[in-house]
């Protein structure tokens, strides 16, 4: 397509004059991605119609459709190609690269967070527990240009589908790998290491748990019993997807912190979290209304009140953020959606009195307003662990508030990220 074969030789001409230099070219990729607003001149389906009707394509990268569903190269290189990447499916995993290049997002928005991942503790090359931060995140609209260094974490979120982003990009960088990808609050893994018995073994355990008439969990915790760390990390993968819940996974757990210790509770946080994200994205595939897919798209990708209040502003700069959050949560009640019926008035209340930024202390004292002092004392055990449970369901986010020196800006830190990881490692 000559829009490509243009843009192709604009960056081959320009990067040449860096020496081919790899940190370099997300300086240029996103400069003549800018120049060429290519989302003026072509969209995604006039794309798809060329590469389906075309007689010969560049030669493509990625035939298994890891990345884009599926991708298609668009212009190919001696040192950089160009994909279109197409999108039906939301959500990309928080992860960093091990290639340089810019991308730009062709049709569609997107929820774009920026991360920074501090190591606590090297498992091995493939595998850290730590700190994962979100330290930026912006809406990102048709035209958006974003270099991409291999030191960058982040996450695309897909707002509306079928999306399209344009990808300028280095085959490979050698000084990047592993090409990490984070699970919050605590995980960084390699997604791309096997090792062949294991590998086996994970699919025999699959089969197992989709085998009704095995014992998958008294397998999986034979396995946990005796399991390297890194073996535990995949098979409690199993174990959550299997069980569906916290409580469901805590006996297994359970097994894995006596062999392995302390470290297994930020396993368990990260695949937690997972099971929380996948709840609400489930939810939001189920919902057509746009503004609570976004509200969702928000619950599922970001972590506390102050990211979420930053982007319904910037959404929607006429509303205040608290209003339009209680206004989408009294549309999404129910215990069997959103996790909370804000039907309930004690419930409602007592929750809207954490959203403010209230304790559960001070949401049970607030509830003395409006029912009998005595009656609210008498409950108020049970009333604790009913707040102490509304934190742990799919708006747990927006009870959470960001540290004070949170979503900064992202150079420095992403030094510290590096030195951080040097160290560690």
């Amino acid at each position: 397509m000559r829009i490509f074969s243009e843009l192709g030789g604009a960056i081959e001409e320009a990067w040449r004059a860096t020496s081919y230099d790899e940190r370099a070219l997300p300086t240029v990729a996103a400069s003549m991605l800018r120049k060429a607003t290519l989302h003026t001149r072509v969209n995604s389906e006039e794309v798809l119609r060329w590469a389906i009707t075309a007689r010969e394509l560049p030669a493509q990268d990625d035939l298994a459709a890891r990345f884009g569903d599926p991708p298609l190269t668009v212009f190919s290189g001696r040192r950089f190609y160009i994909q279109v990447l197409f999108w039906l499916e939301g959500s990309t995993a928080i992860h960093r690269h091990g290639f340089s290049g810019a991308f730009m997002v062709l049709d569609g928005s997107s929820l774009h967070g920026a991360y920074a991942f501090r190591p606590r503790r090297r498992i091995n090359t493939h595998f850290y527990t730590g700190e994962l931060e979100l330290i930026d995140v912006e809406l990102l609209a048709r035209g958006a240009v974003v270099p991409i260094t291999n030191d960058l974490s982040h996450s695309l979120f897909h707002l509306e589908v079928p999306c399209a982003t344009v990808v300028v990009r280095t085959y490979a960088d050698d000084d990047a790998n592993p090409q990490f990808n984070y699970m919050p609050p605590s995980v960084a893994i390699d997604p791309f290491y096997r090792d062949v018995p294991t590998t086996r073994m994970l699919q025999l355990l699959s089969f197992a748990r989709r085998g009704k008439h095995l014992d998958f969990e008294g397998i999986a915790g034979d396995i946990l019993a005796r399991a390297d760390l890194h073996t535990t990390w995949d098979v409690l993968d199993q174990v959550y997807r299997a069980v569906g819940s916290v409580e469901g996974a805590a006996p297994l757990v359970a097994i894995a912190r006596q062999r392995h210790g302390e470290v297994i509770d930020d396993l368990a946080a990260a695949l937690g979290e997972e099971l929380r994200r996948r709840a609400v994205e489930k939810l939001r595939n189920a919902i057509e209304e746009p503004d609570l897919r976004f509200f969702l798209a928000l619950l599922a990708n970001l972590p506390h009140r102050d990211a979420i209040d930053a982007m319904i502003g910037q959404r929607y700069p006429k509303s205040r953020p608290r209003d339009r959050i209680e206004g989408w949560l009294r549309q999404l009640s129910g215990a069997d959606s959103i996790g909370i019926d804000f039907t309930d008035a004690v419930t409602a209340r007592a929750f809207f009195g954490l959203l403010d930024g209230g304790s559960n202390e001070d949401a049970i004292d607030a509830l003395k307003e409006f029912y009998d002092p005595e009656d609210v004392e008498a409950r108020r055990l049970a009333l604790l662990r009913h707040c102490n449970r509304m934190r742990t369901t799919a708006l747990a986010p927006l009870l959470t508030r960001a540290e004070p020196a949170r979503l900064r800006s992202t150079r420095g830190i992403r030094e510290r990220d590096r030195a951080a990881r040097a160290r560690v490692g």
